[in-house]
């Protein structure tokens, strides 16, 4: 059961990722750059947190 909620969880984060990444590339583009930066540092936060529950989901695995 664990291990389904983990594949959810490490889905989510990937789609969150991705779209903060895409909302960062577009309002820089776009010239808005307090939100810009706000979804950069928040992608930034994410890949993080990504980085390690993937370590977890390893170490558990061994």
């Amino acid at each position: 059961m664990k291990l389904n909620l983990f594949v959810f969880y490490i889905s989510a984060l990937k789609g969150l990722t991705i779209a903060a990444s895409t909302v960062a590339v577009v309002e820089l583009l776009k010239q808005d750059y307090s939100i810009g930066i706000s979804a950069a540092i928040s992608c930034l936060v994410l890949v993080i947190a990504s980085k390690r529950v993937f370590k977890k989901i390893l170490i558990r695995k061994i």
